[in-house]
């Protein structure tokens, strides 16, 4: 898990949903020094789970863009 948000917000989001458990990396606002768009986060959480960036998939969740397409449609 790669978010924007800090830790205490993620880790109280994922365990209010039951989620807390399902992640082997969790990386937050609070473990960078540099921030979005820079790519300091995935590149650490790809460490953490001895990976490359050819065998990972990444996720974007952009409700921002959702809700604009839907006005469009």
């Amino acid at each position: 898990m790669v978010t924007g948000k800090g830790r205490r917000v993620l880790e109280m989001s994922l365990d209010k949903l039951g989620l807390g458990n399902y992640f082997d990396a969790m990386i937050t606002d609070d473990d960078v020094i540099n921030h979005k768009p820079d790519s300091e986060r995935l590149l650490k959480a790809l460490k953490i789970l001895n990976s490359n960036p050819e065998e990972a998939v990444f996720l974007e969740t952009v409700i921002q863009i959702l809700v604009l397409v839907k006005t469009l449609v």
